[in-house]
């Protein structure tokens, strides 16, 4: 599944959401609409944006991109039922960490700025040293494998990672009754997301809904009509066929984490915190997104203690700074509680982690105003 897909949407639902709130009397200047671009990623999915060794940044020619590859597995061999996220983390900062999903077999890709030249092999080994392919979904045990000792000049291959389902986990973002689709329900799925890649959207939609017919309870197949019928333009269809998949495998989140967006666009925020809360419930971790969602949801209804809660425990989840709207909002909660102190450290955060936001010099007028 394109996890990132989200991220947007909940960008914009924030912007619309306090273009409607009105300003505090107390601070001087009312909080400003957290029109934050969407998170900081690199253009390129596949390219991470990693900083340079002091080698390669005396010749900056040398540098080239290399590909680690590998393939996810379950348990039974077969790739999992849903593309999951796969991270390269080379440091420790959100530079260092670059992402993708795996595809249709389980495979993939993700690239890693090295070097060639005098000192290639000694710069190949220090970033083999320092990286690692990660894996940490919902639902599975978390996956590291380290890429020491692997020579990166020309690739490298970490070979097959066996997804892992925890037993006693409350939600996942891999739908387990795909393990029990007949191999025709399973194969229209893959037919159907194969479709979907050349922009067949009738044959695809064709595809998931003989999948669903041959097997009732694929909940993945549910989903992936859902987001095909909201593309449509088909938003109660959409909304039917996540409740569905929902329904039919209850720790899958995803459907809940689409309804709660679905909710959040059309401003029905009591629904739209019902869901995020639900989804939150059951997986309170990695899921920073979704803190955000819940955070906006809460703000609109003037839940401002619930909001501040859910805007903080999203920046503590938000290791990589995907989301410094998290700090726009608590700033603005801060504010509208009257923590003067508060809100300006949230905007002299957020300041740091996204000084080229539209808002940004908006939330420059502000700190000067609440020094005063």
């Amino acid at each position: 599944m394109k996890c990132l897909r989200w991220m947007t949407i909940a960008v914009l639902v924030s912007s619309c959401a306090f273009a409607q709130q009105k300003p505090p009397t107390t601070p001087p200047t009312p909080p400003a609409k957290p029109d934050v671009p969407v998170p900081k990623r690199p253009s390129n999915p596949n390219k991470p944006n990693s900083p340079t060794s002091p080698d390669q940044q005396m010749d900056p020619g040398l540098a080239q991109d290399v590909l680690v590859t590998g393939r996810l597995v379950m348990p039974d061999g077969m790739p999992p039922a849903d593309m999951v996220p796969v991270s390269l983390n080379c440091g420790l900062s959100a530079a260092d960490i670059t992402g993708s999903t795996s595809d249709l077999r389980g495979e993939f890709r993700l690239r890693l700025r090295a070097s060639s030249g005098p000192n290639s092999d000694r710069l190949a080994m220090q970033n083999a040293m320092r990286c690692s392919v990660l894996v940490a979904i919902p639902g599975f045990e978390p996956i590291k494998k380290e890429l020491m000792g692997m020579d990166l000049r020309g690739g490298g291959d970490v070979g097959m990672l066996v997804l892992r389902p925890l037993l006693k986990a409350e939600a996942t973002i891999v739908s387990l009754n795909g393990l029990k689709a007949p191999e025709p329900a399973r194969q229209e799925l893959i037919k159907a997301r194969e479709d979907l890649a050349k922009e067949k959207l009738k044959s695809a939609r064709s595809r998931l809904e003989k999948a669903v017919k041959i097997y009732p309870e694929y909940a993945t197949a549910w989903f992936e009509l859902g987001r095909l019928q909201a593309r449509q333009g088909e938003t109660e269809r959409a909304a039917t066929s996540y409740r569905q998949s929902a329904k039919t495998d209850p720790k899958y989140i995803n459907p809940l984490v689409e309804l709660a967006l679905m909710a959040a666009v059309a401003q029905q925020w009591p629904e739209a915190e019902q869901h995020s809360e639900s989804v939150l419930r059951m997986a309170p971790n990695g899921l920073p997104g979704v803190y955000l969602v819940h955070a906006i949801a809460c703000f609109n209804q003037k839940k401002m203690d619930a909001a501040e809660k859910s805007a903080r425990g999203g920046l503590d989840q938000d290791k990589s700074n995907q989301f410094p709207k998290l700090l726009n909002l608590l700033g603005d909660v801060l504010l509208l509680k009257g923590d003067k102190e508060g809100a300006a450290d949230a905007f002299r955060q957020y300041l740091e982690r996204a000084p080229q936001s539209p808002n940004a010099e908006k939330i420059r007028q502000q700190l000067a105003a609440l020094s005063k």
